[in-house]
């Protein structure tokens, strides 16, 4: 029963991985279709947020804290450096704001004001190949779907 719980339990994440990296790659979809830096913005923050969950420790008792998938033997290692790039960014940019990669400069002014200067975020951004984490989000997709359908196999003849 055990195993059989654990695999219901993995089956639980490989289900909701399918849908985080649905959700990125419709995001990545609109991405491509709108002209607006603000829209592009939340769209690729979005994005990242989504095909980072499977792949981060997540609380709760219904799913296995991580997809159980083998990325560095499954992606290709162009597609493997990406894939660590967007987690990157997800904690570093889009989740929280590390100042090595906006680094703020204070302008002191002559008057009681001042200025500030930083990195914009859609700079950091600009180094992210939207089509090719786009394709990686599709891919990734795939195998979420894939491991979902072996884990219910597993768990059809378990209970035969």
């Amino acid at each position: 029963m055990l195993r059989s719980n654990n695999i219901e339990l993995q089956f639980n994440r490989a289900s909701l991985s399918d849908d985080d990296t649905c959700e990125a790659h419709q995001y990545l979809e609109a991405y491509t279709e709108t002209d607006q830096a603000i829209i592009k913005r939340g769209l690729m923050v979005a994005a990242i947020v989504a095909y980072s969950r499977p792949f981060l420790k997540s609380d709760g008792s219904g799913a296995t804290q991580k997809v159980s998938l083998k990325l560095e033997k499954d992606l290709s290692p162009d597609e493997y450096v990406l894939h660590n790039k967007v987690i990157n960014l997800r904690n570093r940019v889009a989740a929280h704001t590390d100042y090595d990669l906006r680094p703020v400069k204070r302008i002191p002014s002559t008057s009681t004001g001042f200025g500030v200067s930083f990195v914009p975020i859609e700079q950091v951004l600009e180094e992210l190949d939207h089509m090719a984490f786009k394709n990686l989000a599709y891919k990734t997709m795939i195998l979420c779907k894939k491991k979902a359908r072996a884990l219910n196999e597993q768990l059809r003849e378990g209970k035969s």
